[in-house]
């Protein structure tokens, strides 16, 4: 099912995809979708894909390409996804997926490799600097990043506050404790899943085994998270998360003004 019609990739329509691109690739932000190709992103044979239940990250990419979004077959097998909540897809494949690859190839960390052999297919051998962080466009990518693999969280009956990042790649998430430092955010780094294997609830999913990797977690409670969501803020797009991050700041900000 098409959610929204973009405009098909052919001789006669690229060079209007193109001049829309040049007319507004200042104004994308291309770390941000960096972070999102490193957490949901899928790098194919040929193609990329952001396949994602939260529509507004998947429009945003959408509307930068001029693509189609696509409602995907809703998921039948139990324990994989929601069925009454499908993902949205937009795909940028031939010269839309170089054009996304030469902007965001400085701010890829986990993917670049992936996304460098497409760009091998189309004959695309350029060498691209590695990771090109300023305070901004780090700010930018930890938010698509968080938007994908982390969690929001404000709980008041729990006094729980603050931003959860998961990953199984040790090497990125120490990346993004030093930038923390760097920044000055007080966070703690810990080792929360041990190798081998779990089974599902049975009530949904009876008998279906799965193998988790070694994982890792950044945690950043409370009031130490309020500097880094007060800059994450303007640059997220999902509701929900957008309104846990807003509401962590201001139970914070208004605690300073009535102690």
């Amino acid at each position: 099912m098409i959610l929204k019609e973009g405009i098909r990739m052919n001789k006669i329509n690229w060079p209007i995809i193109l001049d829309h691109l040049e007319k507004n690739k200042d104004t994308f932000n291309w770390a941000y979708h960096a972070g999102w190709a490193d957490g949901d992103g899928t790098f194919t044979s040929n193609f990329y894909d952001l396949r994602i239940v939260e529509e507004n990250p998947v429009h945003n990419l959408a509307n930068m390409f001029l693509t189609s979004v696509i409602l995907a077959t809703p998921e039948k097998r139990l324990g994989y996804g929601n069925p009454n909540n499908p993902r949205k897809i937009t795909r940028l494949n031939s010269k839309r997926f170089i054009y996304f690859a030469d902007k965001v190839m400085p701010f890829i960390i986990e993917k670049r490799k992936q996304c460098y052999k497409i760009l091998i297919t189309k004959n695309v051998y350029k060498k691209y600097p590695y990771l090109m962080f300023d305070q901004k466009t780090f700010i930018s990518y930890l938010t698509g990043f968080c938007e994908a693999e982390g969690t929001f969280y404000y709980n008041k009956k729990t006094s729980k506050y603050g931003l959860s990042i998961p990953n199984n790649n040790f090497k990125l998430l120490k990346y993004i404790s030093k930038w923390l430092d760097y920044l000055k955010i007080t966070h703690g780094f810990y080792n929360v899943v041990k190798e081998g294997v779990f089974e599902f609830n049975k009530k949904h999913a009876p008998g279906k085994m799965a193998y988790r990797k070694k994982g890792y977690r950044i945690q950043i409670n409370g009031q130490n998270s309020v500097p880094l969501l007060k800059q994450m803020i303007p640059h997220m797009l999902i509701p929900n998360k957008i309104k846990n991050a807003k509401s962590v700041v201001e139970y914070f900000e208004s605690k300073k003004l009535n102690p």
